[in-house]
């Protein structure tokens, strides 16, 4: 941020979706297309080529290092995002899940990629209605456990607290494995998604101040926007996790 600028929750929208955008732009420049027959780049041991006896191209690591630099800012911009909405982000995005688990059943949508409202009719999730989170159980998400009915629809990974990145990400991964999802979440497929989702947080402050600080209600934010917030904010750290 400039330090000439009064600081704003704005400047760092503009900052999350600046990072986002440099992602996007060292995945055109190192990346191979998703068509690649090579899927050594995103081998996870590309980075520690010290303890592989495999020569790597310098060409390999440097790019791979890049996008790695890119998705570290993004979280630093996310984080930065959800302290100045007094958001837990682990809650946000378990939260965000347990709606996505709603809108996309996995007995319905098992190896499609189309839109949840392909499935309204049967989960009653349209573009206005049932979007909230604001009524999902806090306790839930806050101790991380379930109720235990083995006929609800949550996945098995709520029974643990997701509260380190690694659990996290075993999480979103089940959840992409259990709908037959991974020949979708191709590593450009999900940047340009992720892209999408920086597009309407950012849809969210276009029209505010430049003068607030923080979320609060003082500034005309209502309890639907704040959970509209965070909903945009969980969906680029879920992909950005995903990736």
């Amino acid at each position: 941020n400039n330090n000439n600028q009064q600081h704003n929750i704005r400047s760092d929208v503009l900052n999350l979706a600046a990072n986002v955008g440099v992602l996007c732009s060292k995945t055109l420049q190192y990346a191979p297309l998703d068509t690649s027959k090579d899927t050594s780049f995103w081998d996870k041991t590309i980075l520690t080529e010290a303890t592989d006896t495999t020569v790597i191209p310098n060409d390999k690591i440097c790019g791979k290092t890049e996008i790695a630099k890119a998705m570290a800012n993004i979280f630093i911009s996310v984080f930065v995002l959800t302290s100045l909405c007094n958001l837990d982000l682990r809650v946000s995005i378990l939260k965000k899940m347990k709606l996505n688990s709603l809108k996309y059943p996995k007995e319905l949508c098992k190896g499609e990629s189309g839109k949840y409202t392909e499935y309204s009719d049967h989960t009653g999730i349209t573009k206005t209605e049932g979007q909230s989170t604001l009524d999902f159980d806090m306790d839930e998400f806050m101790m991380g456990t379930n109720s235990g009915d083995s006929n609800t629809d949550k996945p098995q990974s709520y029974e643990k607290p997701c509260s380190t990145v690694i659990e996290m990400t075993k999480f979103i991964r089940n959840f992409a494995a259990e709908r037959d999802w991974e020949k979708h979440h191709t590593p450009r497929n999900i940047v340009l998604a992720m892209f999408g989702e920086a597009g309407e947080l950012a849809e969210l402050f276009q029209w505010r101040s430049d003068g607030e600080e923080k979320l609060d209600v003082l500034n005309k934010w209502t309890r639907e926007d704040i959970d509209k917030v965070s909903q945009e904010l969980a969906d680029v750290a879920i992909y950005l996790i995903r990736l």
